[in-house]
């Protein structure tokens, strides 16, 4: 038998001159369920009492006094009062002499108690079963009753306060059937009100209508200002939206220190209003830091590309140039798409007297390029984007709609400066 600790006031040992009643309590396992024992000493008798911890409410008690100990065994005799057996059958408890057996309804205590030849015998005390009111189960039903007794009071409560509507409803009913009584007319009189609310609601609605178109045209009004005040930032005929400008701003602000820098678009060079010659372009843009550059086909495709790096200085062979990591880039404005400069390539742009912008790699990873045996940027140029030189692509030359080559009907150069 496993025994429970004992609290303080059992450490010590039931002796005569203990007055205080002697009770202790603990837990036997039996059957895999827990059993909660106590022994309790009154003067006349020793109360046992146990019940079983999942079933409070069965209650198995036994009561015997001195003589009832003595006909149980001889080896009771040797103790004279009820302080000694008390003692006796705590120590038999704690020292794990002890079993329960469980008969019909009844239980049984075995006690291994020494005769007065120093042999153990088995006494067996049957406790008999009976209901108890627990005081486990009385404070849940307390609870329970406290709760239901709170919920009737919510209900009286809500009771009442339906009660009073009741009646002020009551009140409002009287004085309607008053008022039908002593007015002739009140009939006509609601089918007034009701024609009038109608008329009101049919106004409300136009009104509502006219307000959301209102604030329709407002927004658009509101679209066309920003676009026309954003698109003043910049003198374009190949950009037309405020969100592509705004696209290609927020990538130019590529670190925290330019996030706050307003942009400046100084337009250098436009095919269309300079001529088409590359010695043109040249003359325009080269040896410019920080330059834009934005075509435009004959199929409407829209894509470019930036770089810090200037143009010119190629020669009659050429140079390649490489940007710093992170600030070289090309782009779609048609697909609102970045292609970020790959730094593991040797270059980011290839200078030529006799071509215009090229993003394009000493290992032939290039992006785009313009060029054509005459000397014109206006006309077929080569595009070849098969590699990842810059970003990568979902599909073969996607920048210009899946077509290897194009054509230039319009190409713009610009200088990009941040203003404070």
């Amino acid at each position: 038998m496993e025994a429970a600790k004992l609290p303080n006031e059992f450490d010590k040992p039931f002796g005569k001159n203990n007055k205080d009643t002697n009770k202790f309590i603990l837990l036997e396992p039996y059957e895999n369920k827990n059993y909660s024992i106590s022994i309790n000493k009154t003067e006349q008798n020793i109360k046992i009492e146990t019940y079983q911890v999942e079933a409070l409410n069965i209650l198995y008690k036994v009561e015997l006094n001195l003589n009832e100990f003595y006909q149980l065994s001889k080896g009771f005799k040797i103790y004279d009062n009820l302080d000694d057996i008390c003692d006796l059958l705590i120590n038999i408890f704690l020292s794990k002499k002890v079993s329960l057996v469980k008969k019909s309804q009844n239980l049984f205590i075995i006690l291994k108690v020494s005769s007065m030849d120093g042999k153990e015998q088995e006494i067996n005390i049957e406790l008999n079963s009976e209901t108890s009111k627990d005081n486990y189960y009385t404070n849940t039903n307390n609870i329970k009753i406290n709760q239901l007794e709170n919920e009737i009071k919510e209900l009286k409560n809500d009771k009442n306060i339906l009660l009073k509507k009741i009646n002020e409803l009551e009140n409002k009913i009287e004085n309607l059937v008053n008022m039908i009584y002593n007015q002739n007319n009140k009939i006509d009189k609601i089918n007034n009100i009701e024609k009038e609310l109608k008329e009101q609601k049919d106004k409300t609605q136009k009104i509502i209508k006219w307000k959301n178109e209102y604030n329709t045209q407002l927004q658009q009004i509101q679209k066309i200002k920003i676009n026309n005040i954003t698109l003043n930032k910049i003198d374009s005929l190949i950009i037309n939206k405020y969100e592509e400008l705004e696209f290609l701003e927020n990538r130019l602000k590529y670190n925290n220190i330019l996030k706050n820098k307003n942009i400046i678009f100084k337009l250098l060079y436009r095919s269309s209003r300079d001529g088409s010659n590359t010695q043109t372009f040249h003359n325009k843009c080269d040896n410019i830091m920080g330059t834009l550059s934005i075509i435009k086909t004959t199929k409407g495709m829209r894509f470019g590309g930036y770089t810090e790096q200037y143009w010119g200085g190629g020669g009659s062979k050429g140079t390649y140039k490489k940007d710093a990591k992170n600030i070289c880039f090309c782009f779609s404005l048609d697909l609102f798409k970045i292609y970020n400069f790959n730094d593991n390539y040797n270059s980011s742009i290839y200078c030529y007297y006799n071509n215009g912008p090229c993003f394009y790699s000493s290992n032939e990873a290039d992006i785009f390029y313009i060029c054509n045996n005459n000397g014109s940027l206006i006309g077929s140029a080569s595009y070849k984007t098969k590699h990842n030189s810059f970003g990568k692509f979902d599909y073969d030359y996607e920048i210009n709609n899946g077509q290897s080559n194009f054509s230039v009907v319009e190409l713009e150069v610009f200088q990009i400066l941040f203003d404070n």
